[in-house]
């Protein structure tokens, strides 16, 4: 996906005896250059827009400076991954393929076959192949208005000043009297408009495809995981299993280990400072996904994707992270037929010392509880009290809750078991 749709100088390409290679071309290269340096450009501009002084006082106006930044660090994060770590990336990809292929099975003792490893059906591959730049030129046509008759080319490029920069529905510079004869407003020439959403959209296509990539590579991740939990959960009702048996499970769980590695050596750096940008997110933008009036729809539909996103990585994440401690606590409780017990005895101490770790490991539960908190009181307060508190953050200082979600967050992990180490 992201070489077709020029994010990438490079394609992973499977040949006929089954050894993966990459293959590129010099204009693709180009064009890829081109997207990522407008991309960042605009992101640089952006943080050299947040125009912070020491006479300013609303809270808001760091924390939107905060995630210009964060943003702005973590597309460089991804922009340098791509181009300059393509061995690591053809590491990840051959492992993920290895582990994620449907056409092995293994026939296990009472007869029922089992995948090797189950990989995401095939809809949902092409549903987020094409969902995220979907959602990109959705983003640019649908949430943005066009350049003004005033708006020049340097205005827009330069200085991401007027109309087209402004969500439509922040748009201040247009009068009511003015709302009422849109169609008298003079718009700016069509080839300022072209060369405007061709900027813009370079801009919003590298934010959507760097969480596309982060989205396919934990959910290949934790289908693979899943579906070992399951061959486990099978395998562990059995009083024994067999020498095979438990060198196959015991491999798969080893070839699991080695992805996480390889995973959190890829875009270690990319969950990190996806896991600020997700913060930061939050403050700026919760009022708008938590205060639902009837306007800006659009608005609260992008935010509210981005949202369900961010919490989907973040879940998935430490699902994943949790079922790998299950497979290690079943696979040292297994009872092997024919096996020395000192060789079982030092398997056992060799599955104990591993420790698995994803980035965004248990911050989904904490955000989740936190996010609840957060509407349920400005709900309460707006609603019931009639108190004209217009952020929910503020609500949030204002009331305390920060302790209540705090003291909530052991209680939302309670019902999963082998949750506390990951936790």
């Amino acid at each position: 996906m992201m070489y077709y749709v020029f994010e990438s100088p490079y394609k992973i390409v499977v040949n006929t005896d089954g050894e993966f290679t990459t293959y590129s071309s010099t204009p693709r290269k180009i064009m890829c250059a081109i997207l990522h340096t407008i991309g960042l450009f605009i992101y640089c501009n952006e943080v050299r827009k947040s125009n912070l002084s020491r006479t300013t006082t609303n809270p808001v106006d760091y924390l939107n400076a905060f995630l210009k930044t964060t943003s702005c660090i973590h597309h460089i994060i991804f922009v340098q991954t791509v181009w300059s770590r393509k061995a690591q990336f053809l590491k990840l990809v051959q492992h993920l393929a290895s582990m994620t292929r449907n056409d092995t099975f293994r026939a296990v003792n009472n007869g029922n076959k089992f995948p090797l490893s189950t990989a995401p059906p095939k809809w949902v591959i092409i549903l987020l192949t094409y969902l995220f730049p979907a959602i990109a030129i959705i983003s640019t046509i649908c949430l943005h208005g066009l350049p003004l008759k005033d708006d020049t080319l340097v205005k827009v490029f330069v200085e991401l000043r007027g109309s087209f920069f402004e969500k439509r529905c922040n748009l201040e510079r247009i009068t009511e009297e003015e709302r009422q004869h849109e169609h008298d407003i003079e718009y700016a020439s069509t080839p300022v408009i072209l060369i405007s959403y061709f900027l813009l959209f370079s801009r919003i296509l590298l934010s959507f495809v760097t969480d596309a990539l982060i989205s396919m590579v934990i959910l290949s991740f934790y289908c693979a995981v899943s579906n070992l939990m399951v061959e486990l959960r099978s395998e562990s009702t059995k009083l024994m299993i067999t020498v095979d048996m438990f060198s196959e499970l015991r491999n798969e769980y080893e070839n699991l280990t080695r992805l996480c590695d390889l995973v959190n050596s890829s875009i270690s750096r990319l969950m990190l400072t996806y896991l600020m940008e997700t913060v930061f997110f939050y403050s700026v933008y919760l009022k708008e996904l938590a205060v639902l009036d009837g306007r800006c729809i659009s608005v609260q539909l992008w935010i509210g994707f981005l949202f369900g996103t961010f919490c989907a990585v973040f879940y998935l994440a430490a699902e994943t992270s949790s079922q790998m401690d299950q497979a290690k606590i079943i696979l040292t409780n297994f009872d092997v037929g024919g096996i020395d017990q000192v060789e079982l005895v030092n398997v056992r101490l060799k599955l104990q010392s591993k420790t698995f770790a994803i980035s965004g490991n248990g911050i989904f539960q904490l955000n989740y509880s936190l996010v609840s908190a957060v509407r349920v009181q400005h709900h309460i307060d707006v609603f019931h009290y009639q108190c004209p508190v217009s952020s929910p953050w503020l609500t949030l200082l204002m009331s305390h809750s920060i302790w209540e979600a705090i003291h909530q967050f052991p209680l939302s992990c309670s019902s999963s078991q082998f949750r506390d180490d990951s936790i």
